[in-house]
């Protein structure tokens, strides 16, 4: 049976941050969502540092990309750009 991720974004989650896409990606927990400016806060596992992340540069355990459309974020398959 395959596992099941939520399509929803919510505090506590397990992301992955993708910092450049030559680099390798960093395990993070969600700490702080911004619908306002369309930002999530995350704090890398491993390190004591907080990080604020663009949606393009987040994927869930899954590998789906995070996106932002009409102050809601939401995961998908495909990696928006812009």
């Amino acid at each position: 049976m395959s596992r099941q991720y939520a399509a929803e974004l919510f505090l506590g989650q397990k992301v992955v941050v993708h910092i450049t896409p030559t680099a390798h990606p960093i395990e993070a927990l969600v700490t702080k969502i911004d619908n306002q400016t369309g930002t999530i806060h995350v704090n890398p596992i491993g390190y004591k540092v907080r990080w604020q992340a663009n949606p393009r540069a987040i994927s869930n355990m899954a590998g789906q990309f995070l996106r932002f459309e009409k102050d809601h974020f939401f995961f998908s398959d495909t990696r928006s750009l812009h």
